[in-house]
């Protein structure tokens, strides 16, 4: 049995010690032949030295360290964030393969080489700042709170449709308004654009506070001037209208009561006679008793006729809490002896105020 080799020892079950003289260890059939185990993962054992690589002794029995896993019996190192790896499936549970590392998934935070899932912020949770809230949102006394121009949902804060977005159909657009050509828009007959939304467009003089020039002969001994906001029209009692005596420039103001966006105001001259007596009426809006610090809305330059309703539009609404009405020009009659000196008399069903108020 000389030249013989490793290879020969193998395959004919030859132990080769030394120079390579092989030593026979069949006996009877090879089938026979046992080899000696390597220790494994959940074999019985004294201490760590009995055990696989990787593992230790626990109540009698080999396991796998903290950082490693079984497989077939012994021990394989478990993929952490932060190892080298060449593609996703390299990589633990909820981590991905990043510039060759393992890296958390942004909805997850590493903790001990795993990659935990992070309970994201909510609209409601207790805060001491905004950097411990959702985006889109503010800590208010301790809350987390959406922004005003955002609602929640679930948890987030979701931009709130305003007027002005771009839009696919009515659908995308906020309450009252509608898609125009790709961009959300009030309906300009009814409501008001304020703030991205569109608000209900009303009469804001009804029934509020009056004051005036003056009334006529001191027949309503200071009262009357709130026919002026009644609601009331085609009035043909003239003890039912508003009515100021003989003067250049009579004027009344309507307390609105609080901050308002006006559009237009809406002058009714009285419908039984003398309706061209009503001309050059100029409607201001602001937040003052004081004429010259009210911002003008428009102008009726007239002369009326009687039973006619003028609409003094605004252009642009303005802001304000007082809207005053007033003749600005002298009258312009020369055959009435009450029109001597260019001398007014502001009569009137009604007057409204079309605005909204913020």
């Amino acid at each position: 049995m000389s030249n013989v080799t490793h290879a020969d020892c193998e395959y004919q079950f030859l132990l080769c010690v030394g120079s390579l003289k092989p030593i026979n260890l069949t006996v009877g059939n090879s089938s026979n032949v046992t080899h000696a185990d390597s220790p494994a993962v959940g074999d019985p054992c004294s201490d760590n030295s009995s055990c696989p690589e990787n593992s230790v002794c626990v109540s009698g029995q080999c396991s796998c360290n903290v950082t490693y896993q079984e497989y077939n019996g012994s021990c394989l190192k478990v993929p952490a964030v932060g190892d080298p790896c060449s593609d996703n499936s390299s990589c633990p549970e909820n981590s991905v393969c990043v510039s060759g590392q393992c890296s958390c998934n942004v909805t997850y935070q590493e903790y001990n080489g795993s990659c935990l899932i992070i309970k994201a912020p909510a609209v409601g949770d207790p805060c001491s700042d905004n950097s411990s809230c959702p985006e889109n949102s503010v800590c208010v006394s301790g809350q987390c709170s959406c922004n005003v121009t955002y609602q929640e949902y679930n948890g987030s804060c979701l931009k709130v449709p305003a007027v002005g977005d771009p839009c696919s159909d009515n659908s995308s657009c906020p309450e009252n308004s509608v898609c125009v050509s790709g961009r959300c828009s009030c309906n300009v007959t009814s409501y008001q654009e304020y703030n991205g939304s569109c608000l209900k467009v009303s009469n804001l003089a009804l029934g509020k506070p009056v004051f005036a020039s003056s009334n006529f002969y001191s027949w309503y001994d200071g009262e009357g001037w709130e026919n002026a906001v009644d609601g009331l029209t085609n009035i043909t009692e003239w003890k039912k209208l508003f009515h100021t005596g003989y003067e250049v420039y009579p004027w009344l103001s309507i307390v609105l009561g609080r901050l308002a966006l006006v559009r237009s105001v809406t002058v009714y001259n009285r419908v039984d006679n003398y309706g061209r007596w009503l001309h050059n009426v100029e409607a201001r809006v602001g937040n003052s008793s004081d004429w010259t610090k009210l911002s003008s809305c428009g102008t009726f330059v007239g002369p009326s006729d009687t039973g006619q309703v003028h609409v003094i539009e605004c252009g642009n609404p303005l802001p304000g809490t007082v809207v005053t009405v007033k003749m600005v020009k002298p009258n312009y009659i020369t055959d009435e002896p009450a029109a001597a000196n260019g001398v007014n008399c502001l009569v009137l069903d009604e007057v409204t105020v079309e605005g909204v108020f913020l």
